[in-house]
């Protein structure tokens, strides 16, 4: 029997562990640069469409009046300069500087979400539009707009 090799190994195990997300990206021609939506809808699809973006819906209770926000994120996206730069420069998906430049706007993003939310003591964030996707949430349950509160902590 051969014996293992140690590049291999070390291949698989990367691999396994990544998910094989660069490797196997789905960088199709589908996709277009021009359309700010294509990167950002590639993420929703991770998420399982779930429209929760700060806090967690087990948190949220109507009954003591906890506030509710919601934010439109292609509309912050478009503001981040990591994600500016990747439409900008054309940058191809799955690869290593798309990976880079996608980390520093999912952590800006995050960064200005959270610092909105906490400003305006909202306990849960959703995208906006999605509020009645939402049955634990009463309708016509009042909800704040942060998306302008979130261009402007960045």
């Amino acid at each position: 029997m051969e014996k293992p090799r140690p590049l291999l190994l070390f291949l698989f195990a990367a691999l396994t562990l990544c998910g094989g997300v660069w490797l196997f990206s789905d960088s199709s021609s589908e996709e277009n640069p021009e359309d700010p939506t294509s990167l950002l809808l590639a993420g929703e699809k991770d998420r399982g469409g779930n429209p929760v973006r700060y806090g967690a819906l087990g948190d949220f209770n109507a009954e003591r009046g906890d506030a509710i926000g919601e934010v439109d994120s292609q509309v912050v996206y478009l503001a981040i300069p990591s994600y500016q730069a990747i439409r900008k420069e054309n940058v191809r998906r799955g690869s290593a500087r798309w990976a880079i430049l996608m980390q520093e706007a999912t952590s800006a993003f995050s960064y200005a979400l959270g610092r909105a939310a906490r400003s305006s003591h909202c306990v849960l964030v959703v995208e906006k539009g999605s509020i009645r996707k939402i049955p634990s949430i009463p309708d016509k349950y009042p909800v704040q707009d942060l998306t302008q509160a979130c261009i402007d902590s960045l």
